[in-house]
């Protein structure tokens, strides 16, 4: 199994941040962030493990296969067993889908 260092920056570059490193001191992440995003200089990076927005940030960045195998681990992490492939798509839904299913349950 691996650290919670080595899951932190595992995350962090698959994510595109380089040069990362963390500071026990202030329990602080650094690193050059991913080349589309700007200062282009050393910033905290998000700590992947408390966070939601910085997960949805790096679930964005999957592919298609990704998501799927990300899907059924997710359940798996979640439940203790893996769920049928068919919410891989619910998970990753656009708001359009996430709208036309909610006008569809309110009956409109």
């Amino acid at each position: 199994m691996k650290t919670e260092t080595e899951k932190q920056t595992a995350i962090a570059e698959f994510c595109g941040w380089t040069e990362i490193r963390y500071n026990p001191k202030t329990d602080v992440w650094y690193g050059k962030p991913p080349k589309d995003r700007t200062p282009q200089w050393d910033v905290v990076i998000p700590n992947y493990f408390d966070s939601l927005n910085a997960m949805g940030e790096a679930e964005v960045l999957l592919t298609k296969e990704q998501r799927h195998h990300y899907c059924k681990n997710l359940t798996k992490v979640c439940t203790g067993y893996a769920l049928h492939e068919f919410l891989a798509s619910a998970v990753f839904a656009t708001a359009e889908q996430r709208a036309k299913a909610l006008l569809l349950t309110i009956q409109l």
